[in-house]
């Protein structure tokens, strides 16, 4: 375990919307992202007294390989538009830039949160 305090030491996972909406046919995929921020949320009240924080990051729709898959631009525009207040879906970099963030010391008092980036969802 860590031995000492650490300067601007941040850990961040990943989960998914889909813990609190649920998809068919994928409940062991939504259960391990509500336990991922179960998870983080004890990993940051455990760390703090290291000064290692501790956040995990919600993405909802975002443009990948697995939301694209098996989906026609014009299927999963329509999905969007109709779950999305933003009405687009979300790019790689913007989830790319929230972890950023996170992982700086801009976030410094920052920990134990899990922190959505769903276009509104």
């Amino acid at each position: 375990m860590v031995q000492r305090k650490l300067q601007n030491c941040s850990i961040c996972t990943l989960s998914s919307v889909s813990l609190r909406t649920g998809t068919v046919n994928r409940s062991p995929y939504n259960t391990t992202k509500g336990a991922i921020v179960s998870l983080t949320k004890s990993m940051a009240m455990e760390l703090a007294q290291y000064n290692i924080r501790c956040n995990t990051v919600i993405p909802g729709s975002i443009r990948t390989e697995m939301v694209m898959k098996n989906r026609t631009p014009e299927e999963l525009q329509q999905r969007v538009q109709a779950s999305v207040p933003l009405c687009r879906v979300g790019e790689p970099e913007e989830v790319a830039n929230l972890l950023l963030f996170l992982t700086s010391a801009e976030s410094s008092y920052m920990t134990g949160q899990a922190v959505e980036i769903t276009g509104g969802m």
